[in-house]
Protein backbone atom coordinates (compact mmCIF):
# COMPACT_ATOMS: atom_id res chain seq x y z
CA UNK A 1 0.00 0.00 0.00
CA UNK A 2 2.94 2.23 0.37
CA UNK A 3 4.29 1.68 -2.89
CA UNK A 4 0.65 3.03 -4.08
CA UNK A 5 0.71 5.38 -2.23
CA UNK A 6 4.00 6.37 -3.09
CA UNK A 7 3.40 6.75 -6.41
CA UNK A 8 1.55 9.93 -6.04
CA UNK A 9 2.18 11.35 -2.32
CA UNK A 10 1.14 14.73 -3.20
CA UNK A 11 -2.47 13.68 -4.82
CA UNK A 12 -3.60 11.76 -1.68
CA UNK A 13 -1.81 14.62 0.99
CA UNK A 14 -4.17 16.93 -1.18
CA UNK A 15 -7.02 14.55 -0.66
CA UNK A 16 -6.39 13.97 3.07
CA UNK A 17 -6.01 17.49 3.43
CA UNK A 18 -9.39 18.20 1.62
CA UNK A 19 -11.14 15.75 3.74
CA UNK A 20 -10.38 17.32 6.78
CA UNK A 21 -11.01 20.81 5.68
CA UNK A 22 -14.65 19.54 4.29
CA UNK A 23 -15.59 17.94 8.09
CA UNK A 24 -14.04 20.64 9.46
CA UNK A 25 -16.43 23.19 7.31
CA UNK A 26 -19.29 21.05 8.04
CA UNK A 27 -19.39 19.85 4.14
CA UNK A 28 -20.12 16.05 5.45
CA UNK A 29 -20.51 14.83 2.32
CA UNK A 30 -17.82 16.30 0.62
CA UNK A 31 -15.47 14.38 3.44
CA UNK A 32 -17.52 11.02 3.24
CA UNK A 33 -16.91 11.08 -0.40
CA UNK A 34 -13.23 11.14 -0.06
CA UNK A 35 -13.51 8.70 3.67
CA UNK A 36 -15.69 6.36 1.34
CA UNK A 37 -13.13 6.53 -2.05
CA UNK A 38 -10.40 5.68 0.70
CA UNK A 39 -11.79 3.16 2.17
CA UNK A 40 -12.09 1.27 -1.15
CA UNK A 41 -8.88 2.41 -2.09
CA UNK A 42 -7.34 0.79 1.15
CA UNK A 43 -9.09 -2.28 0.96
CA UNK A 44 -6.35 -3.58 -1.35
CA UNK A 45 -4.54 -4.47 1.93
CA UNK A 46 -6.91 -7.32 3.09
CA UNK A 47 -5.27 -9.18 0.60
CA UNK A 48 -2.34 -11.46 1.75
CA UNK A 49 1.63 -10.14 0.78
CA UNK A 50 1.98 -13.43 -0.45
CA UNK A 51 -1.35 -13.57 -2.84
CA UNK A 52 -0.19 -9.65 -4.46
CA UNK A 53 3.56 -10.59 -4.74
CA UNK A 54 2.66 -13.83 -6.40
CA UNK A 55 0.49 -11.99 -8.85
CA UNK A 56 3.26 -9.34 -9.23
CA UNK A 57 5.85 -11.52 -10.06
CA UNK A 58 4.29 -13.95 -12.30
CA UNK A 59 1.85 -11.20 -14.01
CA UNK A 60 4.23 -8.27 -14.28
CA UNK A 61 7.75 -9.42 -14.13
CA UNK A 62 7.59 -13.00 -15.68
CA UNK A 63 4.93 -11.75 -18.32
CA UNK A 64 3.74 -15.59 -17.83
CA UNK A 65 0.32 -15.33 -19.77
CA UNK A 66 1.80 -13.59 -22.32
CA UNK A 67 4.59 -15.67 -22.91
CA UNK A 68 2.33 -18.81 -22.44
CA UNK A 69 3.96 -20.63 -19.12
CA UNK A 70 1.39 -19.11 -16.77
CA UNK A 71 -0.41 -22.07 -14.98
CA UNK A 72 -3.55 -22.47 -12.77
CA UNK A 73 -3.18 -25.13 -10.52
CA UNK A 74 -1.06 -27.12 -12.61
CA UNK A 75 -2.93 -26.90 -15.44
CA UNK A 76 -1.30 -24.55 -18.56
CA UNK A 77 -3.39 -21.37 -19.88
CA UNK A 78 -3.74 -20.56 -22.94
CA UNK A 79 -4.84 -17.75 -24.82
CA UNK A 80 -5.32 -19.89 -28.28
CA UNK A 81 -8.31 -21.47 -26.32
CA UNK A 82 -10.20 -18.69 -26.31
CA UNK A 83 -12.45 -18.90 -29.50
CA UNK A 84 -16.19 -17.78 -28.43
CA UNK A 85 -15.75 -15.73 -25.24
CA UNK A 86 -15.95 -12.14 -26.51
CA UNK A 87 -13.40 -9.67 -24.64
CA UNK A 88 -13.53 -5.66 -24.21
CA UNK A 89 -10.37 -4.37 -23.02
CA UNK A 90 -10.41 -1.11 -21.50
CA UNK A 91 -7.24 1.04 -20.34
CA UNK A 92 -7.07 3.93 -18.96
CA UNK A 93 -4.53 6.89 -19.94
CA UNK A 94 -3.46 8.05 -16.65
CA UNK A 95 -3.07 4.68 -15.18
CA UNK A 96 0.35 4.43 -13.44
CA UNK A 97 0.13 0.91 -12.28
CA UNK A 98 -0.69 -0.90 -15.60
CA UNK A 99 0.77 0.67 -18.53
CA UNK A 100 -1.06 1.23 -21.93
CA UNK A 101 -1.20 -1.56 -24.07
CA UNK A 102 -1.29 -4.54 -21.23
CA UNK A 103 -4.87 -5.42 -21.78
CA UNK A 104 -4.59 -4.66 -25.00
CA UNK A 105 -1.70 -7.52 -25.85
CA UNK A 106 -4.76 -9.64 -24.56
CA UNK A 107 -6.28 -8.83 -27.75
CA UNK A 108 -3.54 -9.84 -29.56
CA UNK A 109 -2.85 -13.49 -27.84
CA UNK A 110 -6.26 -14.92 -28.66
CA UNK A 111 -5.62 -15.44 -32.08
CA UNK A 112 -8.65 -17.24 -32.64
CA UNK A 113 -10.85 -15.16 -31.27
CA UNK A 114 -12.64 -13.20 -34.41
CA UNK A 115 -12.07 -9.69 -34.42
CA UNK A 116 -15.89 -9.07 -34.12
CA UNK A 117 -15.18 -10.56 -30.70
CA UNK A 118 -12.86 -8.21 -29.54
CA UNK A 119 -12.79 -4.40 -28.30
CA UNK A 120 -10.62 -2.08 -27.00
CA UNK A 121 -11.15 1.06 -24.94
CA UNK A 122 -8.83 3.90 -24.05
CA UNK A 123 -10.19 6.52 -21.35
CA UNK A 124 -7.62 9.00 -21.80
CA UNK A 125 -8.19 10.99 -18.63
CA UNK A 126 -8.47 8.01 -16.20
CA UNK A 127 -6.33 6.28 -13.42
CA UNK A 128 -6.22 2.71 -12.46
CA UNK A 129 -8.91 2.86 -9.77
CA UNK A 130 -11.28 4.64 -12.09
CA UNK A 131 -11.67 2.09 -14.40
CA UNK A 132 -13.00 -0.25 -11.42
CA UNK A 133 -14.87 2.46 -9.26
CA UNK A 134 -16.03 5.79 -9.47
CA UNK A 135 -18.18 8.51 -11.12
CA UNK A 136 -16.16 7.45 -14.44
CA UNK A 137 -16.73 3.96 -14.02
CA UNK A 138 -20.05 4.71 -13.90
CA UNK A 139 -20.16 7.01 -16.54
CA UNK A 140 -18.16 5.90 -18.79
CA UNK A 141 -17.36 2.21 -18.26
CA UNK A 142 -20.75 0.83 -17.37
CA UNK A 143 -22.40 2.34 -20.92
CA UNK A 144 -19.62 0.34 -22.75
CA UNK A 145 -20.09 -2.73 -20.78
CA UNK A 146 -23.66 -3.15 -21.81
CA UNK A 147 -23.14 -1.64 -25.17
CA UNK A 148 -20.62 -4.35 -25.94
CA UNK A 149 -22.92 -6.60 -23.90
CA UNK A 150 -25.64 -6.02 -25.93
CA UNK A 151 -23.86 -6.27 -29.35
CA UNK A 152 -22.62 -9.73 -28.45
CA UNK A 153 -25.75 -11.17 -27.13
Amino acid sequence: MTAFVAMNPERHQKSARAAIDHFADGDYEAADKIDSFYGEFLSTMDLTAELYLQTVHRVFKQNALANGTFAFRGTPVSLDSIEKTPILAIEGGRDDITGLGQTRALLELTTKLPESSKRHLVLEETGHYGLFSGSKFRSQIVPELCAFHEKMD
